[in-house]
This record gives structure tokens, sequence and C-alpha cells, in this order.
């Protein structure tokens, strides 16, 4: 029986694939055949245009939530991993030396 976690990561892993494959052919295999010649292999694909705009705006969004995610950190409305528990140690050490 498969983990839940290698289970995600296999369904992950397929997704990607699949992705990866299909923007391979829609990019690199589409422009061989006119659309005369394969008409059903053009209807399975949207217009060349989209094959620049999809993944900019993919590439942006991900920029973005990261910016956002570094400003939130610095800002100190997301607490760091890893630090809670040095603060509270600096703490029970202050408290026990009597230092404020």
């Amino acid at each position: 029986m498969l983990n839940p976690v290698k289970a995600v990561g296999s369904a992950l892993l397929g997704a990607g694939i699949v992705v990866y494959s299909y923007f391979t052919i829609w990019v690199l295999l589409l422009p061989m055949w006119s659309p005369e010649d394969a008409p059903f292999l053009h209807q399975a694909f949207p217009p060349r245009r989209w094959a620049l705009v999809v993944p900019n705006l993919a590439f942006c969004t991900l920029i973005a939530g990261l910016v956002a995610l570094v400003g939130l950190v610095l800002v100190g409305a997301v607490p760091r991993a890893g630090l809670e528990p040095a603060l509270s140690q600096q703490q029970q050490l202050r408290t026990s030396t009597g230092r404020q």
C-alpha cells in the first residue's frame, strides 16, 4: 500500500509529466503541421499566443507570491521557521539569571 505522501507525490509527478508533454507538443511539434494537414491536431490546442501568455502569468504570480511572503516575514506577520524555540530558550535563560 502506498504511503499518502508518496501517493500525492506520484500524482503531482504524473500531472507534471502530462502538463510538460502537452506544452512541449503544443509549442514544438504543432508548428510542423499545417492546419490543413492535421485539423484534428490544431483543434486540440488553443492558439499559439496562449503558449506565451500562460507561462508568463504563472511566473508573475509566483514572483508576486514570493515577494508577498518575504514582505510578510520581514514585517513579522509570519514567524520564521525555527526561530520560536530559540527565543523561548533565551527568555528562560534571562528569567533564571534575573536579567530582563
